[in-house]
């Protein structure tokens, strides 16, 4: 048995032995064969090295200029797309605001050619001096502006001189059609396009829209040649349809020109409004200026006196006092007071009429604006009822018009008046108020004692406003307005033909630098509103330091509104109103 396993397993060794000189002597057979794939996969590797580095040798050292041009030929970039800026319009939809297009020119000073035979032409063509542009091409920057929002026109010459390094870029910009006959209202954008006085700067953020974004591919000279992606689509601004009426504008600023002229005032201001809703026709202050310019957009010219300015409204004043007193029973209308010896003193205070007028009804207070008459009647009036009516009226506080700057005036509280102040508020002194907030109480006493919000803009909304006198003392102010425009009043210059006017004066002494009042500078006022028995318009004149003698506000601001109220309430669509 032991025998037998030893041969076994010498068999098996043997069997293994054999098998090992077999696969040798087989690999010995076939040498050229091995030795051939090693030789073919090492020329493989080694071919597709030598590839690789020629091409980078390619790439980096003989067509590096070539790639290095495409790559700055052909950039990706990220432009902002501007929304165009909604347009302004008058009431019927005449354009006053509007977009146009433009091209500003600039360079990239590192890549300027500045010895190229077409730089005069160019600088001759933006009216830009060789110092200025000399020193403009030597600042280290890519990017400057060398002139902002020119014609397309000459943006096409300037893009024919093809001179490296400069480039157009398209833009937009503000238009005003009617030049200075609004400019105080709808104000002006700056060269960016954003809104900086009036309505443009109120408005701003509606009128604007919203930019759009676009990823494009733009050549070396700067131009798209490809919009590779719209990322934000730009939103238009909103159009603003404004209360104004053209035509009535016009007509305001003729008379005002005409105005000034005639008396060499320092300025002058006139506001219509609509008494039904209490929207704004007309505005306008002189002196003014021509949006369109920028050289005229100086501090004296900007302001819209109308809305800003407040001064002492003087006579004008005189009806709120009657007003209360007549609310309160203080007074009847019947009733007399006697303005004998023609002054009266309150304190330190001496309160003086023209001449002394004797006894006058409370009507012929109005009529005649007598000072002693109506300090009389306003002593009779409580200090808090007399406070109380000023302020529904809207004297001392703004009168929400929309208008960036507007003034609310100053009306101190009743719990700081003594006598002397009391009845020096009764006659418009110890207060100031806008232009705009004169209009617009005078216009509550026409609509029969309802105070109407006041809007630049057309609206379709209906004005119910605030009742802040009984309609039966509305009529009764009315009917006394009505009496100061009579041959005996103090306007009978604010007569029209075929209608009966209710206004009221105002002659107010301006204040000196000492604190004091001036004997020989005057503010003349006029306010009133037609037809007195169906009013559509009210209207305010205000004219500041006339000269030559004329000063009173029946013979100065009375003309200016008869003149320009014949006009509003003649106009065609308007004829069937009186």
């Amino acid at each position: 048995m032991g025998a037998i396993i030893i041969r076994e397993k010498h068999i098996r060794v043997s069997s293994q032995s054999t098998q090992h000189r077999d696969k040798k002597f087989k690999y010995a057979l076939h040498p050229k064969i091995t030795m051939s794939r090693y030789t073919l996969v090492t020329i493989f590797l080694l071919g597709f090295a030598l590839i690789i580095l020629a091409r980078s040798w390619q790439l980096q050292i003989t067509d590096y200029k070539f790639f290095q041009k495409q790559g700055e030929d052909r950039q990706l970039r990220i432009i902002t797309t501007k929304s165009v800026r909604g347009a302004i319009k008058d009431r019927s939809g005449y354009p006053l605001a509007v977009t146009t297009n433009m091209v500003s020119v600039w360079m990239n000073p590192k890549k300027l050619d500045k010895k190229h035979h077409n730089l005069t032409r160019l600088l001759k063509s933006l009216k830009i001096s060789k110092k200025k542009f000399a020193k403009m091409a030597n600042k280290k920057t890519r990017f400057i502006y060398l002139k902002r929002q020119i014609s397309p026109k000459v943006g096409v010459f300037i893009k024919s001189l093809k001179i490296t390094g400069v480039h157009l870029q398209k833009e937009k910009k503000r238009y005003y059609s009617a030049g200075s006959l609004v400019s105080q209202i709808i104000g002006f954008t700056n060269v960016d396009n954003k809104g900086q006085e009036g309505l443009e700067l109120f408005y701003d953020s509606l009128l604007q829209g919203k930019d759009g974004k676009r990823k494009v591919l733009k050549n070396r000279a700067g131009e798209i040649i490809e919009t590779v992606q719209q990322i934000d689509q730009e939103v238009e601004g909103i159009d603003l349809t404004l209360s104004i009426d053209k035509d009535m504008q016009f007509f305001a600023y003729q008379s005002l020109r005409k105005v000034m002229k005639n008396t060499q005032a320092d300025s002058a201001s006139l506001v219509i409004l609509n008494v039904k809703n209490g929207e704004v026709v007309a505005m306008a202050s002189m002196p003014t200026y021509n949006p369109n310019n920028p050289k005229q957009r100086s501090s004296h010219g900007l302001r819209n006196r109308v809305i800003t300015d407040v001064i002492e409204p003087g006579s004008v004043m005189k009806i709120f006092t009657m007003a209360v007193a007549l609310l309160t029973k203080k007074v009847q209308v019947n009733q007399t007071v006697d303005t004998s010896p023609g002054y009266i003193t309150i304190g330190d205070r001496t309160v003086t009429d023209v001449h002394s007028m004797g006894l006058l009804t409370m009507s012929d207070v109005i009529k005649k604006s007598s000072n002693v008459g109506i300090s009389k009647i306003a002593l009779k009036v409580q200090d808090k009822h007399m406070w109380r009516i000023l302020y529904d009226f809207g004297f001392g506080l703004p009168p929400a018009s929309g208008f960036p700057g507007e003034s609310s005036g100053v009306l101190r509280h009743y719990k700081q008046w003594d006598n002397a102040m009391k009845v020096s508020l009764s006659y418009g002194y110890s207060m100031s108020a806008s232009l705009l907030q004169i209009a617009r109480a005078y216009g509550a006493i026409a609509s029969g004692g309802v105070l109407k919000k006041i809007s630049l803009l057309r609206t379709k909304k209906i004005n119910t406003g605030k009742r802040v006198l009984p309609k039966k003392i509305a009529r009764i102010i009315t009917k006394m307005l009505t009496r100061v425009t009579e041959q005996d009043g103090t306007a009978p210059q604010a007569v029209i033909d075929g209608v009966v006017v209710a206004g009221k004066t105002g002659t107010v002494k301006k204040t000196s630098s000492d604190g004091g009042y001036t004997d020989d500078k005057y503010i003349s006022l006029f306010a009133g509103f037609a037809p007195a028995d169906n009013p559509q318009y009210v209207c305010a004149v205000m004219v500041d330091n006339p000269k030559g003698g004329r000063f009173y506000g029946g013979s100065v601001a009375a003309p200016v509104f008869a003149e320009i109220m014949k006009k509003a309430l003649f106009m065609p669509q308007n004829i069937n109103k009186l």
